[in-house]
């Protein structure tokens, strides 16, 4: 099984969206969500919504959006 991440997943609207048409393409298996930014809690509806697995992104240098 490849396994293929999306990075980024609820940083921003366009991040969100883009990842989400690669995983309804076919071409990514997995996101990697950012919280507490700008689209988090949006994102996460998502994921539940389209049975994204999903993991987490760990930011140590990113300042929180949300």
């Amino acid at each position: 099984m490849l396994i293929i991440n999306a990075d980024d997943w609820g940083c921003s609207v366009a991040e969100t969206d883009a990842a989400l048409r690669c995983y309804k393409g076919g071409r990514i298996t997995s996101v990697s969500a950012m919280v507490f930014m700008e689209d988090s809690e949006r994102a996460a509806e998502l994921a539940k919504e389209n049975e994204l697995d999903v993991g987490l992104h760990l930011n140590f240098t990113d300042k929180f959006t949300a």
